[in-house]
């Protein structure tokens, strides 16, 4: 092999659970500083995932839970409308408060890409 071969060779790209505990851990551990902790967690998690979109659905995976999980449970006490409407309404707010958090994963995992 080689030294052009070696340096076209792909990178392993990480684990989507793994990169997506950094950004968990590195966010809750950085929480304190407004904009520049989740930028740094985002962009440790995407960095380590190494695909730009993948590491912006990680990110985004607790918004769309945490919106699943509204219009599901106020869906069961039947109230369905309720439950889209604050369903949404939480999947917005979250995903506004996360956009360093964003930003820096899928910068991150482009740039490794």
């Amino acid at each position: 092999m080689t030294a052009n071969a070696a340096e076209r060779a792909p990178r392993p790209r990480g684990s989507l659970t793994v990169g997506g505990l950094i950004m968990f851990v590195l966010g809750a551990l950085l929480s304190w500083v407004p904009v520049l902790g989740p930028l740094v967690a985002g962009g440790a998690g995407g960095w380590y995932i190494g695909r730009g979109r993948a590491a912006l659905g990680v990110a985004l995976a607790p918004a769309l839970l945490l919106g699943a999980a509204t219009v599901l449970v106020l869906s069961v006490v039947e109230l369905p409308v309720l439950g889209v409407v604050a369903g949404a309404t939480l999947f917005l707010i979250v995903a506004v408060q996360q956009i360093p958090l964003l930003l820096g994963a899928y910068a991150a995992g482009q740039l490794r890409e």
